[in-house]
């Protein structure tokens, strides 16, 4: 029942009290007989009772109202609209040398020849499912025309054994809304290795690609099969994924192509999406201050143990080896850090680079983790650009 009901309903009750009493002795009967005491109070004492129980319940109403949680502006309910959020994770710079880091000689979990051992299945369309950023753009800004349309395709395994696929480049197929082939995807039956990747569940897939063409729904990955024997090529009707396409491709023409696969075992530091804040310029021979975030997009924790070690450089990737650059290795500030980085969260380090000896003109501020590969598909397209004055 609402204020304004309660109101009406102790009003109606009133007025229904009122009738039913006696009628008041008129003034000139009350002047020519004066109305006796216990006359006056056969209807005086209910009136006072029943006004006494109307300020008990009107007051009894705004007490509730006053304490209602729902009611806006409680104190004891109401939220600050101006409450900070969680404050993310910031390390600081600590000027750490790198460990030795053996260099991987071969892209990881790949063997180069011969089968998967007895009783391991060929992976399925079942055994994959795309992630929430299956297709991430992997150009920078304003990328030359040769260099658009190229971006990161990411699946995981899924399932409760592991599985096996050839080491070939697999085939993607591009489709519209209707789901009908574009025929703007590439055969990739001569590219690849002879050997197969094995998958264990939670492990992520990542295939860099490049493509091109307008309409585009959705991509059809193709991985290729294991291989019959040793030295044997895998076929290409191996497990195919479904990943939708976010919106339309950033070159509208051209060629699609892909390039080799690479396995993440969960956990794994290459997993780990890099971004960077980065001033846009730098006086030659001054400091760089800068920050990289480590952003876990996975549902298992990337531990920093052992503490990773990176390499940052100031280069003209246009001239490689760029010997007018500048390279610095070292170890992240682990000691200040939590042990890993959650699922689905952020560490921020900041970083120092010194710029001495680097002459002017537009350079890229490449860090990556110490032993992998600064080349691969990805190229150099997602680092950032510093002018140097």
């Amino acid at each position: 029942m609402t204020d304004d009901q309660l109101e009406d309903l102790l009003v109606r009750q009133g007025e229904s009290w009122r009738a039913g009493q006696p009628a008041a002795p008129s003034l000139g009967a009350m002047t020519r007989l004066p109305t006796p005491r216990d006359a006056r109070a056969s209807w005086l004492l209910p009136a006072l009772v029943a006004a006494a129980v109307l300020v008990l319940v009107v007051g009894t109403v705004t007490l509730l109202r006053q304490h209602d949680p729902h009611r806006p502006g409680n104190p004891a309910t109401s939220t600050n609209p101006t409450a900070s959020p969680a404050v993310p994770v910031l390390v600081p710079w600590a000027d750490l040398p790198a460990p030795a880091r053996p260099a991987p000689s071969s892209p990881p979990g790949l063997v180069d020849d011969g089968v998967p051992p007895e009783g391991t299945k060929s992976c399925q369309a079942g055994d994959f499912a795309a992630t929430s950023d299956a297709v991430t753009p992997i150009e920078a800004p304003g990328a030359a025309p040769w260099n658009t349309g190229r971006y990161l395709l990411t699946v995981q395994r899924v399932g409760s054994d592991p599985c096996a696929i050839g080491g070939q480049t697999p085939t993607v197929n591009v489709l519209d809304a209707a789901g009908n082939s574009l025929g703007i995807g590439r055969s990739s039956s001569l590219v690849g290795y002879s050997g197969y990747e094995l998958l264990s569940p939670g492990d992520v897939l990542e295939v860099p690609t490049k493509i091109c063409g307008t309409g585009i729904a959705s991509l059809e990955l193709r991985l290729a099969v294991v291989p019959e024997g040793p030295g044997r090529m895998g076929g290409e009707d191996g497990a195919t994924v479904a990943i939708p396409f976010p919106g339309e491709s950033t070159c509208t023409s051209g060629s699609s192509s892909l390039s080799h696969q690479r396995v993440l075992p969960a956990g794994s530091l290459d997993l780990l999406v890099r971004s960077y804040s980065v001033p846009s310029r730098v006086r030659s021979g001054q400091r760089l201050d800068y920050s990289v975030t480590l952003t876990n997009p996975t549902s298992t924790a990337v531990p920093l143990d052992p503490c990773p070690a990176y390499r940052q450089a100031l280069i003209n990737v246009l001239k490689l080896p760029d010997k007018q650059g500048v390279t610095r290795t070292g170890e992240l500030n682990c000691a200040a850090a939590p042990a890993g980085v959650a699922a689905h969260s952020s560490i921020t380090f900041q970083m120092q680079l010194g710029t001495t000896g680097v002459p002017a003109g537009d350079r890229r501020l490449v860090w990556d983790w110490l032993g992998s590969a600064w080349t691969d598909a990805r190229g150099y397209a997602e680092f950032p650009t510093v002018t140097v004055y």
